[in-house]
């Protein structure tokens, strides 16, 4: 092969490699402005976020302030009674806007239980059966808001 041919071969890949990295800049300026919109667009969506959840939480705010107005009224004499009253009534406002208590019975579900205890068990059937309560948790629109704290029975064998 002669020189000529090799020089105008090595200039074709030459050129070929400028116009990548030609290509390759003008893409990453691209994507540099398409990543400076969407950070924009995101930051204004979570301005938008910040103001809906101001409206969408007034509403609950002014059933919350009712509740406690009741605690603060001067004719009350507290009890057992007017507590478990207060506390249903503040349960009641809490799902009527979306909150629910996690369902405690059966067995271990980990993304919604939280296991602070073990307890042996030699009956397989109770393997990771809750046996009790600690704390209650919460699911705010079907998403945890706070697992519950258990205790599960484990299984242990005898031999």
């Amino acid at each position: 092969m002669s020189e000529a041919v090799l020089n105008e071969k090595v200039s074709y890949i030459v050129d070929k490699v400028e116009n990548i990295e030609s290509l390759i800049t003008r893409r990453l300026l691209e994507d540099k402005e398409k990543n400076s919109l969407i950070e924009e667009l995101k930051k204004h969506l979570i301005y938008r976020q910040e103001l809906d959840k101001g409206a969408k939480f007034a509403p609950l705010m002014v059933e919350i302030l009712k509740v406690m107005d009741r605690l603060k009224s001067d004719d009350i004499v507290p009890s057992v009674e007017f507590i478990n009253s207060v506390y249903e009534e503040l349960l009641q406002v809490l799902s009527l806007n979306g909150l629910e208590a996690i369902d405690n019975s059966g067995l271990l579900n980990p993304s919604i239980h939280e296991v602070i205890s073990v307890v042996p068990t030699f009956d397989k059937i109770d393997d990771n059966r809750i046996i009790a309560v600690l704390e209650e948790g919460y699911l705010l629109n079907n998403r945890v808001l706070r697992p519950s704290k258990v205790i599960i029975a484990q299984y242990q064998s005898l031999g």
